[in-house]
């Protein structure tokens, strides 16, 4: 643990104090990576590369153009391990920092959080990874066109052609379209996680394959959804186990 710490010494030029501030909470994105050996990575778009730490252990991230879930722990001042990431198998693209990460994803040790920027050490002198504080944000006065919902058989289904779900979050109110009916519904933000209750629908009958059961699942999933994160123009609301449940992509003004 001491040579973790003077690893950072060694790339920062200053030492960590001796404790460090909880991150259970708290949701980061990478700023570059800086190794021992003088490599020096940036990537191309933060946002395309988070961390959120639970306050319950639990931990959730995404690299590039996969997202994960896995677990966290620190057993004294300025130590954290992390647990098996379960984690999506997209292909990303050339330049990614994806690989880079996942190889060195169960070697980090210890932490400091200076300046407002939290620093992940590798073991061995392997590097540091900067991040930054995640900027606040808000889905207060915000639309989306919703380009996938969980069908209930641990997959996310497009919409059925011809039907169209939306959602728009006004100070505290959910509105949109389920396919066939209008919806209302209220919502809490708080950081990263939410909350959506409340639900009322017209009651009309919609003809067509799947539609009123693509609606029940839509309304089942908002109503489940634990976090949301917006990544770009895609907006992501996933249950407390981090599954995802809706996914959108704003809409056109």
């Amino acid at each position: 643990m001491i040579f973790l710490l003077t690893s950072a010494h060694g790339v920062f030029g200053q030492t960590p104090p001796p404790t460090a501030p909880g991150l259970g909470g708290t949701s980061w994105r990478l700023v570059r990576f800086e190794g021992g050996d003088d490599t020096k990575l940036t990537p191309d778009d933060r946002s395309k590369y988070t961390i959120q730490f639970g306050t319950d252990g639990s931990l959730v991230a995404r690299i590039d153009c996969n997202r994960g879930r896995g677990t966290w722990k620190s057993s004294g001042p300025s130590q954290i391990q992390f647990g098996p990431l379960a984690i999506t198998r997209a292909m990303c693209p050339p330049g990614s920092l994806h690989d880079h990460i996942i190889k060195q994803w169960d070697y980090f040790r210890s932490y400091v959080i200076r300046n407002g920027h939290l620093f992940l050490a590798l073991k061995a002198d392997g590097g540091i990874y900067q991040f930054e504080p995640i900027p606040a944000a808000s889905l207060n006065e915000t639309q989306w066109e919703v380009t996938g919902v969980n069908n209930g058989k641990q997959a996310v289904a497009s919409p059925i052609p011809g039907t169209t779900l939306t959602l728009a979050f006004q100070k505290g109110t959910v509105v949109g379209v389920s396919g066939c009916n209008n919806y209302r519904g209220n919502y809490k933000q708080q950081g990263s996680a939410i909350m959506i209750s409340g639900m009322a629908s017209t009651k009309r009958l919609c003809g067509g394959p799947g539609v009123m059961e693509q609606e029940r699942l839509f309304l089942a999933a908002l109503t489940s959804s634990a976090t949301w994160a917006i990544a770009g123009d895609t907006l992501d609301l996933r249950h407390k186990d981090g599954s995802l449940l809706v996914q959108a992509k704003r809409a056109a003004k």
